[in-house]
């Protein structure tokens, strides 16, 4: 009985050090998958962001700058509207 004892405590360590490592790689890879996520993010609003300023330079050379600002806003805030729309459709 005292072996058989010890041997199941043998195996229940043994399975908790290999959860762990299975664990260990299964957070490394969602750390990684974070980081690239959170990178192209970024990116993501960067190039938005700099596309908005070359439509609004653009349109501010054949219109105003207050009536180009306002159509680029409008745009803008469409887009964003419709996204927040498209998120919460399950």
């Amino acid at each position: 009985m005292t072996v058989a004892l010890a041997q199941m405590l043998i195996n229940a360590v043994e399975l908790f050090e290999l959860e762990g490592l299975r664990f260990r790689q299964q957070l490394r890879v969602l750390l990684q998958s974070l980081v690239f996520v959170l990178v192209a993010g970024g990116l993501l609003l960067t190039g938005s962001v700099w596309m908005t300023w070359a439509a609004f330079t653009a349109l501010s050379l054949a219109l105003s700058p207050a009536l180009a600002a306002f159509i680029i806003g409008s745009f803008s805030l469409l887009a964003a509207g419709v996204f927040l729309w498209l998120s919460r459709k399950p």
